[in-house]
């Protein structure tokens, strides 16, 4: 229960966009880094058509309780699998091609590294205005990242970001009718990696 509670105030966009800055000193330590695999959910979270009538009846609660028992999410993943869409692999990627940007050198897990980049998943999957007419959805991560010293395991930097709540990035989705993503793998797949594009951009925006 305290799991779908959490996951129910990230549905609702609580979990906002939060970042702090790495301070000069700790930055100009950190040369190298890794990124780990990053942390999936169990599955993912779709805004149905009937998410308005859910949220109405029993608030952020009761999304999470309808998408828990809907087929949405199980139709969702198999339409991921079938068109090689690896949503963490996918973020993991778009993860490692920021911090270079930025300047970093990125080595493999198995290399010595500065620091460590740790990212998790809280929701993927599908959202929008659950009161639209008609229903239309794009695709939604809510991430973690945290900047881990390898010699402590400590958090030295954390940046979040959930895109249901930076209209200036969702805007650039391709919001379509559910059925159009459970149906047509290429609308998928580009939007999938446009939004994990862009939320890597805004996760790591004040690294």
């Amino acid at each position: 229960m305290r799991r779908l509670t959490f996951l129910a105030c990230l549905l609702i966009g609580l979990a906002g966009c939060a970042s702090s800055s790495l301070r000069p000193d700790q930055k100009a330590g950190i040369k190298r880094v890794s990124v780990a695999n990053v942390k999936m959910p169990a599955k993912p979270t779709i805004f149905g058509e009937g998410a308005a009538g859910a949220f109405l009846l029993g608030g952020p609660l009761g999304i999470a309780l309808a998408n828990a028992g809907s087929d949405l999410p199980k139709l969702y993943a198999k339409q991921l699998g079938k068109n090689n869409v690896n949503v963490g692999a996918q973020l993991k990627a778009d993860l490692e091609q920021q911090l270079r940007q930025k300047g970093f050198e990125v080595v493999s897990h198995d290399q010595p590294a500065d620091a460590v980049v740790s990212a998790e998943v809280f929701q993927y999957g599908l959202t929008g205005d659950i009161f639209s007419s008609p229903p239309v959805r794009f695709p939604q991560l809510s991430v973690r990242v945290d900047l881990i010293k390898p010699s402590t395991g400590e958090s030295i930097w954390r940046g979040t970001a959930a895109l249901n709540v930076l209209p200036d990035v969702y805007k650039q989705l391709d919001a379509r009718r559910i059925d159009e993503y459970l149906q047509e793998g290429q609308l998928l797949r580009q939007q999938v990696q446009k939004a994990s594009g862009s939320i890597a951009c805004v996760a790591l925006s004040k690294l």
